[in-house]
């Protein structure tokens, strides 16, 4: 109904009545502004460029002089501001925008980050915080390291690498093709993991000496690695 009030903002009506003699009256209220209405925030660890990427949008923007971006490592613990420069906004929009950080000198652990919202006016906002575990000990690519012992007699050590969470396959075949033991099948968090294959198959029987494969997939990564059984 537009600024009934004079103050700037656009008003709506809450009541009215009708008298005889009058055209009607009407009470009014003014729409509060929200500076800028979040469509998401979110913090993710890459560990292959050992830094935290920060990303958010904006459905709308009111009067958006930017953003800053703050860190924690522990609740209580006060925020540090990490960007030098105010991250500019939009000013004022109703079409989306996108944003993103990065954050190269993150600590191992814990990270808890938070954005301030700054008006044109110098009012701020807080949004957040996110959380994300770091682990700077963490594999930075797909691997299959080499089985050991090669050739084995009773058991056989596998050892792999993933980055990040993935599903992964790890199974043994014969020289034909022909599955002989699933010795991981199913998702895994980030980390340097082991599978032991016994020289059983799937039936749990001793399979003959010879060669095998191992084939090992992570994603869209594949590899392979001939393991040799002696009796």
């Amino acid at each position: 109904m537009g600024d009934v009030d004079g103050d700037g903002r656009d008003d709506v009506i809450v009541g009215a009545y009708w008298e005889a003699g009058f055209v009607g009256r009407a009470y009014v209220f003014s729409l509060p502004i929200v500076p800028v209405e979040l469509a998401f925030f979110e913090a993710s660890w890459r560990p292959a460029e050992r830094a935290v990427i920060l990303q958010w949008s904006t459905a709308s923007e009111e009067n958006n002089l930017g953003f800053h971006v703050e860190r924690t490592t522990a609740v209580g613990v006060p925020y540090e501001r990490l960007n030098r420069e105010i991250i500019p906004g939009a000013g004022t929009s109703t079409t989306p925008h996108s944003y993103r950080f990065v954050d190269e000198g993150v600590e191992p652990g814990t990270n808890y980050y938070r954005l301030v919202q700054v008006d044109t006016d110098g009012k701020t906002t807080l949004h957040g915080p996110v959380t994300v575990m770091v682990g700077l000990g963490l594999p930075e690519v797909f691997g299959l390291e080499q089985a050991t012992p090669n050739p084995f007699d009773e058991s056989i050590t596998i050892a792999y690498e993933i980055p990040t969470r993935a599903k992964v396959h790890l199974a043994v075949y014969d020289v034909q093709g022909r599955l002989v033991r699933v010795l991981v099948d199913g998702e895994q968090q980030p980390a340097r993991h082991r599978a032991v294959w016994d020289g059983l198959d799937m039936a749990g029987a001793r399979v003959a000496a010879g060669q095998y494969v191992c084939r090992f997939v992570a994603g869209e990564f594949i590899a392979t690695q001939r393991l040799v059984l002696i009796r």
